[in-house]
């Protein structure tokens, strides 16, 4: 981490910091505070340095709140797990194993073929409906370009 001189008294730089962070929406008429989340993003970057050097994985890919983690021995997620979960209270993460040798990652299934090779289908919720924004709907022209731009950079990202 780089560190910087400054001339800046720390008090006003943790007002700032304050008023980055103070997140205010609006909502239904009414207005919303986020308590929570703002910094997700340094706290798992944290997390992820202190986790990572214990078990040397494979394979590490995040994707905003979503990991995906290839380990060399099969105790090593428990030891990443612990390590994770015991080091920031109040947050919370689940572990999900390998079953029927799938495992579920956003919109996919990772599956490990007995070659060696890895298929990755499509994977919906049981939730899931499939309801895309008309484009003679009703509705602003940059919702509809929004549709068209999500789906998109989602079918990359998955890719």
């Amino acid at each position: 981490m780089k560190s910087y001189d400054t001339d800046i008294p720390a008090s006003v730089l943790l007002e700032l910091i304050d008023l980055c962070l103070e997140t205010t929406f609006p909502f239904d008429h009414k207005y919303y505070k986020q308590l929570k989340g703002a910094l997700a993003k340094v706290t798992i970057q944290t997390l992820e340095s202190l986790a990572l050097p214990l078990v040397n994985p494979k394979l590490w890919e995040r994707y905003v709140d979503d990991t995906f983690v290839v380990v060399r021995e099969e105790d090593q997620l428990e030891t990443l797990h612990n390590t994770i979960t015991s080091t920031i209270s109040g947050i919370k993460f689940t572990l999900a194993n390998e079953v029927d040798d799938k495992l579920q990652l956003l919109d996919v299934f990772v599956q490990r073929k007995t070659n060696g090779t890895l298929h990755t289908p499509v994977f919906r919720k049981e939730t899931y409906v499939e309801v895309i924004l008309h484009y003679k709907s009703n509705n602003p022209i940059s919702h509809k370009g929004s549709t068209v731009s999500s789906l998109l950079h989602r079918a990359k990202t998955l890719l």
